[in-house]
């Protein structure tokens, strides 16, 4: 298997899954991406998520799935503690922000305005409700 191991949460974002790590993440027990971390899986017509089992990269919302997945595991392995489990959220949320900034940066006017105001809008969201997502459900499968 092929598991994604970052040692710092600047690794972690540092650059999106590969397909093999995706399936090896989906071999260790994943569910899978469930798309978007909100109730949209688009922001003013871009698709930023969408729910799925399979590789999807360029995807924002599946990548911070992907993050948390990561975190998940990485914490209940005991391979970070739970202050490191904060910077990589931190970090995992600063990434997904960046990246659905970039996923509407060619929306103009006021679909432009709102696209980003909505950006924004998810980020808070996932600072504010993401901790209980990056520690491990107890019916949640991590192997190594």
């Amino acid at each position: 298997m092929n598991l994604f191991n970052p040692k710092t949460a600047q690794e972690l974002v540092s650059r999106w899954p590969t397909n093999d790590e995706w399936l090896a993440e989906l071999d260790s027990g994943w569910k899978g991406s469930n798309g978007s971390s909100c109730s949209l899986d688009n922001i003013e017509g871009v698709v930023i998520g969408t729910t799925t089992r399979n590789y999807t990269p360029n995807l924002p919302a599946n990548w911070h799935d992907f993050l948390y997945r990561t975190i998940r595991r990485l914490l209940a392995l005991g391979k970070i503690t739970d202050t490191e489990r904060y910077y990589f959220q931190l970090a995992a949320d600063q990434a997904h922000y960046a990246a659905l900034l970039d996923s509407v940066a060619h929306l103009v006017g006021i679909n432009g305005w709102i696209a980003r105001k909505r950006a924004e809008i998810r980020y808070y969201a996932l600072r504010w409700a993401g901790k209980s997502s990056t520690i491990a459900n107890k019916d949640e499968i991590f192997t190594l």
